[in-house]
């Protein structure tokens, strides 16, 4: 009941004046993330994402708040892809204890820490992510076709 009450309210206050909330949330982020999202255009797609996100009047981000604050019935042992997760160090949204008990969680998984970013580091390194999953999926495909050679 509290939280919903919460959501709707934190929904009727963007959904009022949602520059207003923007500019709270950018006061709540490191340098380094606000530096990242006070872009034009991407404030511009934040407050269309949320104003999607709340549409319903809060329900996704309720769903959101009760899946992360219970533990998740995965059994990890099970994920067989090579796997990356990249934590910006200056991340204040995701706690990166959080972030490496997941990477030990997962096997062939690698944390990249990526200092001095912040939570929003990938709007300006979408390319060296896609070239390095790109890389991941090129090294499987020569696994696959070439068992006996293996990845160097």
């Amino acid at each position: 009941v509290a939280l919903r009450a919460v959501s709707e309210s934190a929904s009727a206050c963007f959904r009022l004046a949602p520059s207003v909330q923007y500019n709270i949330f950018l006061r709540l982020l490191p340098d380094v993330d606000r530096a990242i999202v006070s872009d034009a255009h991407l404030k511009a797609l934040i407050i269309e994402d949320v104003r999607e996100s709340l549409r319903q009047y809060g329900q996704g981000m309720r769903a959101d708040l009760t899946i992360f604050s219970q533990p998740w019935q995965i059994d990890y042992s099970k994920i067989t892809s090579p796997s990356v997760i990249w934590q910006g160090l200056e991340d204040t949204i995701v706690p990166t204890a959080a972030t490496f008990k997941l990477g030990k969680l997962i096997p062939h998984c690698v944390v990249e820490e990526i200092p001095g970013a912040g939570h929003f580091w990938i709007y300006e390194n979408i390319e060296r992510v896609l070239l390095r999953l790109r890389k991941q999926i090129n090294a499987r495909s020569t696994v696959e076709k070439h068992p006996d050679q293996g990845v160097s």
